[in-house]
């Protein structure tokens, strides 16, 4: 049970004894005898005998006063504690006060604010009405603007439009014959080059490097060798293409030759033809005429029908420049630029054969 100091103190302080803590019978008691031997001279044993108890009694009143000094040393924390104990419910008493302080002040400034926004929001919502306004009458004004403009340009258009119709008439005829020209100068553009390159040969497989630094000796040498000829053939000129080399393992590039003289190349071309499998040196070779590229390319287009024609008895073919193809077959020419429709008939004579 907790006590307070002051009770602390009640209980420590004798109510009914002396400051030496003696009892007041006792004291009346020794009263009375001092009382009594006053009127007596004491003897030396006596004497001696007061004395000591005068010592006991001296020391018996400095320990109760060293007791009692404690106690007021005690009895003087508490208050210090208690006052301490005040301070600090002094302490929270503020701080609550403070915290109710801040809440009517944090409540004060919410309104505040509420307040604030509701006005910048009734400002806005005048100013977006007026601008508005603003905008509406700005456009209508244009709007009119634009509609007499179109009023006013709307016979200009009207004149331009049939211009333009007019033109593109026009235009689509110009079109037309200038793409038929253009067709007939592109015709007449590769019939050029193929005139160009009509004395001209192509030798693939030559691996790269063989013709060292003469490649008309060596193409002279390499054709008489393949061809089996009389002689060499006299060349105007020979070289490889006209692009760069990959290294090692990649394809050799084709060599191009110019024969000086016709007869040479009509008879190279039929021992060419005659021949199927041409090598020099272990290497397998193709030669074949130096055609423009357009040509070339519509040539290539009849070679699947050229293999199936190979295949079949009695009939003859030839691919003539630029590229028609003619096939003779039970005593007639059959000529054919489309390379398909020759596809066709080759295929129709091998399934009549197979039949």
């Amino acid at each position: 049970m907790h006590r307070t100091p002051e009770e602390k103190l009640k209980t420590r302080l004798p109510t009914t004894r002396d400051p030496v803590g003696r009892s007041e019978a006792s004291i009346s008691g020794r009263t009375r005898s001092q009382e009594d031997i006053a009127g007596k001279k004491p003897s030396g044993a006596e004497e001696f005998k007061m004395k000591l108890e005068m010592e006991g009694l001296k020391t018996l009143i400095e320990k109760e006063m060293g007791g009692i000094k404690t106690e007021l040393l005690n009895l003087k924390k508490d208050m210090k504690k208690l006052n301490i104990k005040e301070e600090v419910e002094k302490i929270n008493e503020d701080v609550k006060d403070l915290k109710t302080e801040i809440k009517d002040l944090k409540t004060e400034i919410t309104e505040s604010a509420q307040a604030l926004k509701r006005e910048i929001t009734d400002k806005l919502k005048e100013q977006n009405k007026q601008m508005k306004i603003k905008i509406e009458t700005l456009v209508k004004d244009k709007l009119s603007e634009v509609e007499e403009a179109l009023n006013l340009h709307s016979t200009d258009i009207s004149i331009i439009k049939d211009l333009a119709e007019s033109s593109a008439r026009n235009s689509d005829r110009d079109i037309k014959r200038l793409s038929e020209l253009l067709d007939k100068i592109t015709e007449k553009c590769t019939e050029l080059e193929g005139y160009q390159r009509r004395s001209n040969l192509r030798i693939v497989g030559i691996p790269e490097g063989m013709e060292r630094n003469n490649p008309r000796g060596f193409t002279a040498d390499l054709l008489q060798q393949v061809l089996a000829l009389d002689q060499k053939p006299l060349l105007a000129r020979a070289h490889r293409v006209k692009r760069r080399f990959k290294g090692p393992g990649a394809p050799p590039r084709q060599m191009i030759l110019k024969v000086q003289n016709d007869y040479e190349l009509e008879e190279m071309m039929g021992k060419i033809v005659r021949s199927k499998n041409l090598t020099f040196e272990g290497a397998r070779i193709s030669i074949y005429r130096d055609y423009p590229a357009e040509v070339a390319k519509k040539r290539n287009a009849f070679r699947e029908t050229k293999r199936i024609l190979r295949e079949l008895k009695d009939v003859r073919y030839t691919l003539r420049y630029p590229a028609t193809l003619r096939v003779t077959y039970d005593n007639q020419d059959h000529f054919f630029k489309n390379p398909q429709n020759a596809l066709d008939f080759a295929q129709g004579i091998k399934n009549q054969e197979e039949d």
